[in-house]
């Protein structure tokens, strides 16, 4: 997912160890035995997406759009 290559040596609890994740999460419908729906991933890559669809981590094509801030509550002491 980073592009950095993983090194089959690291173990876990590694934060560089291999791990595989789903494509598509078990949560969200993915299959966990369909090939094409696993990727080799760095542990801290995958717990880093957690049950997210995979998007690249650092790809910066899409720019983030700002949330727009929250309206304020309203106050009041008439019941």
């Amino acid at each position: 997912m980073c592009g950095q290559p993983i090194d089959p040596t690291l173990r876990t609890p590694h934060p560089g160890s291999m791990e595989i994740d789903e494509i598509i999460p078990v949560s969200k419908g993915g299959d966990p035995f369909d090939l094409a729906n696993c990727q080799l991933t760095h542990r801290r890559c995958n717990q880093r997406k957690g049950n997210h669809a995979y998007t690249r981590l650092h790809d910066t094509a899409k720019p983030a759009t700002p949330k727009p801030a929250p309206k304020p509550i309203p106050l009041s002491r008439a019941w």
